[in-house]
């Protein structure tokens, strides 16, 4: 009996051995899913975020997909069935993950990940976020995300990682040339790369005005014009789009609040990126909004989001009458409680 019990001992320390010193190159990310569906999916799509790189596949249990991807990166999984399309994506590791997930009820569920660290630090990072917001801990995080920039150098997980810094300080210069300093010798695959606000982060460390009237916008009536604010008074411009919940979200207390930022000389300007005048036009009609808004024009070589490095939405500026930006926010609450509640 000890014998069996010796060699069976024996055998699973060998295969774990051999499990263990299995040869995984590090040079490629070779994705395994396997998958069950309430649906026979017609076919299956697997790519690389950006879309660059693709591979679709007919309905089979297991799918296996070839990137060249030598780093962590962000992975799309499609299945095509009857019309329609269902979808997730993860963060996945270079070398051999291995993805288990379901599709049921119209929805691309992910159950467990294998060989994949960086799917689950994916998971914990806007938590670990949170836990600092609660505890008010601005110290910790900050190092929190500095670190995590180091770890993820030579991915665009770091971009996931600088973006959230910026909207942490995007009203204290010293704090972005922190993070300029930490992140200019990136590659340029990266620096530039899906995923990047790097660009966005020169133009905010680079001192600018923000006057209406140098641009040329649309207005509720389908006419051009360029907008005055030269009146003695701030200006609270709201940078949105339709299809954005939270911009939606808070129009109703920017509605709800507005003889409150009438009553402390602040006028609310909209200004939409939608392509769509009727989508635009309709959104506004519906809901009756009381306050200034425009659209920008496309194409022209003027345009506001881009000329101040605008790729996140809702984002709201409070100038002056001369143009001076004088803060940058992403949440309208922050802009009610600097503004209205604590004044």
């Amino acid at each position: 009996m000890n014998k069996i019990t010796l060699l069976l001992l024996a055998i699973v320390l060998f295969s774990c051995k051999k499990e263990n010193t299995d040869p995984v190159d590090k040079n490629k990310t070779v994705i395994t899913i396997n998958y069950t569906a309430d649906v026979k999916p017609d076919s299956i799509v697997v790519t690389e975020k950006e879309c660059i790189h693709w591979h679709s596949f007919k309905a089979t249990e297991k799918v296996v997909a070839t990137f060249s991807k030598k780093v962590p990166h962000i992975y799309l999984i499609a299945f095509y069935a009857n019309g329609k399309h269902y979808s997730n994506e993860f963060w996945l590791d270079n070398g051999n993950p291995k993805v288990k997930l379901h599709l049921a009820n119209k929805e691309v569920v992910i159950d467990t990940v294998y060989n994949a660290p960086v799917y689950y630090e994916f998971a914990s990072f806007f938590k670990q976020l949170d836990a600092f917001d609660k505890c008010k801990d601005s110290l910790k995080r900050d190092k929190y995300l500095l670190d995590k920039i180091d770890a993820h150098f030579d991915d665009c997980f770091s971009n996931v990682v600088s973006a959230n810094y910026m909207i942490y300080h995007q009203n204290n210069i010293d704090k972005l040339k922190i993070l300029e300093h930490k992140i200019k010798n990136q590659n340029d695959s990266i620096k530039y790369g899906y995923m990047s606000d790097y660009g966005s982060l020169q133009n905010w460390l680079t001192p600018k005005k923000f006057k209406l009237s140098d641009y040329n916008l649309m207005d509720t009536k389908g006419m051009a014009k360029k907008p005055d604010n030269s009146s003695s008074k701030l200006y609270l411009i709201d940078f949105w789009f339709v299809n954005c919940p939270q911009c939606v979200a808070d129009h109703k207390i920017i509605n709800q609040r507005l003889n409150n930022f009438k009553s402390h000389n602040i006028e609310v300007v909209g200004i939409s990126r939608d392509e769509s005048y009727d989508k635009w036009s309709n959104y506004l009609k519906k809901h009756n909004y009381n306050w200034k808004n425009y659209k920008q024009i496309y194409p022209e070589k003027n345009i506001p989001t881009e000329n101040l490095g605008i790729t996140a939405y809702p984002t709201y500026l409070i100038i002056n009458d001369k143009g001076h930006i004088l803060k940058r926010y992403s949440t309208l609450k922050d802009v009610v409680a600097d503004y209205l509640d604590n004044k």
